[in-house]
């Protein structure tokens, strides 16, 4: 008789099962290491965005506006061309903040960055002429647009499947949506010959009532920013990767200038 040897190596159907054991390991180790690398890169793109904010912040209380060279006519709007003034100001007019737009064009992954003027003799948000941002029609001279567009890091946009991804509270603390704020410096009290007091300048939030809408363009957008500016005292932007949200809140503890992450279930 023949002895029951056992045939050397592994019969097909113990390979099979090692194969598929092997597989889902992998599969669990593959969707582990996703998992982690896609919340690295979501904590990277909220910090990113945070910090940027508190740049613009930042810019408009230093003063850091724009080198381009413009002239600037004050009238019942504003109207800008290049031209030989430089710095902080063209008279008559003066920069005075920075606005964010967002949604831009209906993309929740991009916003822009206006840079706001206003006349010399403007003493409060409320004085004509109107604060305007620094953008001209795409027709006027090119290389007088001050808007930077931007885009929200790491792939992230706020939350537009949300009906509120944006809101201001307003000096009254009623919530507003919109899809923009600002900051701008207070321009002192007029001299009455072009020029202002001497004495501390302040640095407030602002909105805009005309953002309401997600899909304005660029120009679109000045022209609803264009106008009087409403004071505000907190803001919060709610952003996304798709699984995980977090909120960007400005003026939090009764600080305008500061922007703060809170990392949230839902929002």
């Amino acid at each position: 008789m023949k002895g029951g040897k056992r045939p050397l190596g592994y019969t097909i159907v113990e390979v099979m099962i090692v194969l598929a054991i092997s597989g889902v390991m992998f599969a669990i180790a593959a969707s582990f290491i996703s998992g982690k690398q896609a919340k690295t890169e979501f904590t990277e793109g909220t910090n990113d965005f945070t910090s940027q904010v508190q740049g613009v912040i930042s810019q408009v209380i230093d003063g850091q506006f724009s080198d381009v060279a413009l002239t600037c006519t004050a009238g019942a709007a504003l109207s800008f061309n290049t031209g030989a003034a430089q710095g902080g100001q063209a008279a008559p007019c003066v920069f005075v903040g920075k606005f964010l737009h967002f949604s831009e064009s209906n993309n929740p992954s991009n916003y822009e960055i206006f840079s706001l003027a206003g006349s010399r003799n403007v003493t409060s948000l409320t004085g004509p002429p109107p604060i305007t941002p620094v953008a001209l029609p795409y027709a006027q001279t090119a290389d007088a647009d001050l808007t930077s567009q931007e885009v929200i890091p790491q792939g992230l946009s706020i939350n537009n499947n949300e009906a509120n991804p944006i809101q201001v509270v307003d000096s009254n603390g009623v919530t507003r949506n919109t899809f923009g704020f600002g900051f701008v410096q207070s321009l002192g009290s007029s001299n009455g010959n072009g020029g202002f007091n001497n004495g501390g300048q302040t640095v407030g939030l602002v909105y805009s009532s005309g953002l309401g809408s997600n899909n304005l363009n660029e120009t679109g957008a000045a022209g609803a920013i264009t106008g009087t500016l409403l004071p505000a005292t907190s803001a919060s932007i709610c952003l996304t990767d798709g699984t995980r949200y977090a909120q960007v809140l400005v003026g939090t503890n009764g600080n305008q200038l500061s922007a703060t992450l809170k990392v949230v279930a839902t929002c």
